[in-house]
């Protein structure tokens, strides 16, 4: 009798076993096809976005003038809660600065917003200061820093943004590209810190 009875379960809940199986296996399918869509999907963007890094980071603006309109836009974009006379500010600092040492306004915008989120009171555990978290300790008594007279000089707009855009050139100059001019800018080889910078770039661009 109780075989009989186990018999009429095991047919009875038999299908709809095979068939919840089934339903698994066709979920984890479609889930682990989903994911490699992902993935590949962000290989592309990285891919896409690094190519976009090259085409316009390795253009130095060498035209007599720089549109601070677009300067302007490209850092509201990054950082729209950003006040305004401050934005105004970082926009002359870095015009000036990227005219008189012939660097890209975007690979700057992107560097600021990376390094400090355009915030010029950033202070770092290591003592780097201001928008371009530049660091007192090594660059104090550095020719190329030479407007710096004191830590504090390096939460102004424009002297952080001098200091900070001169260090900049002279390790692209020293390393032969961007990339390794960032590189030692950053300390290390990062792909993330890269990848950063890329996006910041994609973000103005698109």
């Amino acid at each position: 009798m109780f075989k009989k009875i186990w018999h009429i379960i095991k047919l009875s809940f038999l299908p709809g076993a095979i068939i919840l199986f089934l339903w698994i296996i066709i979920i984890t399918v479609n889930i682990g096809f989903n994911k490699y869509n992902n993935d590949l999907q962000i290989k592309e963007l990285e891919t896409e976005i690094n190519k976009l890094t090259e085409d316009i980071m390795e253009l130095n603006n060498k035209s007599e003038t720089i549109e601070d309109d677009i300067v302007l836009k490209s850092i509201m974009k990054l950082q729209p809660k950003l006040d305004m006379e401050v934005a105004i500010n970082i926009t002359a600092a870095i015009i000036d600065n990227c005219m008189k040492k012939e660097l890209s306004p975007y690979l700057i915008i992107c560097l600021i917003f990376v390094e400090s989120g355009f915030n010029q009171m950033a202070t770092s555990p290591k003592r780097a200061i201001g928008l371009m978290q530049v660091h007192h300790p090594s660059w104090k008594d550095h020719e190329i820093c030479k407007s710096i007279k004191s830590i504090h000089d390096l939460y102004q707009i424009d002297l952080n943004i001098d200091c900070g855009t001169s260090i900049l050139k002279k390790m692209i100059t020293e390393g032969g590209d961007i990339r390794k001019g960032l590189n030692s800018y950053y300390g290390v080889e990062s792909e993330k810190y890269h990848g950063k910078m890329a996006s910041a770039l994609y973000k103005i661009m698109f």
